[in-house]
């Protein structure tokens, strides 16, 4: 009976532990993946803005790469801090990725929750 129980108590342990590395591990590369990308947003804001500054704003051919003059090193900054967070959390999986979305995908299988 003792070592059923303990089996049993084992099984279970460790498919808790393999589903918390799991979570981790996709936090550790999403913040990976953020810090990366980081300083690239401070560029490609200005050479290729959004498709939203260029529909939305009056003259958004002109405009929409000043306005990534601004919003390029926001985003960037926003990114780096997100992918330390991620990178921080991730002994907690119980949190979910907070990076946003990269540009270009380093890893395959990496979920963004939020």
């Amino acid at each position: 009976m003792r070592r059923w129980m303990v089996s049993l108590t084992l099984v279970v342990a460790l498919t808790i532990a393999s589903s918390a590395m799991a979570e981790g591990l996709n936090s550790l590369k999403a913040g990976i993946t953020g810090l990366i990308q980081s300083p690239a947003d401070i560029f490609s804001h200005v050479i290729s803005p959004p498709e939203d500054f260029e529909d939305e704003i009056p003259f958004g051919m002109v405009t929409g790469r000043m306005l990534g003059l601004v919003t390029g090193p926001l985003l960037g900054s926003y990114r780096a801090v997100m992918g330390v967070t991620d990178i921080v959390f991730t002994a907690f999986w119980v949190f979910p990725v907070m990076s946003p979305e990269p540009r270009w995908e380093w890893f395959e299988d990496v979920e963004y929750g939020i």
